[in-house]
């Protein structure tokens, strides 16, 4: 049996939406942002709505300007390395 090789962690880029699907050099017509607003425009649903609030809060601390990462230890962090978990709560929910 061959060993399994080493990987790496995977580089996470933030992306435009712009960004095209495709099946090798085959473009598919469709690109990110198509799938971004098929995913993501129910803003009260219980999933969507935690993640929404963790952006406005990263927008009102300034710190939006990365990726968000999913299984991080805490939420965001600010310049000077405060660390932030962000709680949300409704009362309607789709």
């Amino acid at each position: 049996m061959e060993p399994i090789p080493e990987f790496g962690p995977i580089e996470v880029k933030r992306r435009e939406g712009d960004e095209a699907f495709h099946d090798g050099a085959r473009n598919l017509g469709f690109d990110l942002a198509e799938f971004w607003r098929w995913n993501c425009s129910d803003l009260v649903s219980n999933a969507t709505s935690g993640i929404l609030a963790e952006y406005l809060v990263a927008k009102a601390r300034d710190v939006a300007d990365g990726v968000r990462e999913e299984w991080a230890a805490y939420d965001l962090a600010t310049a000077d390395g405060t660390r932030i978990e962000v709680k949300s709560a409704a009362y309607i929910q789709t």
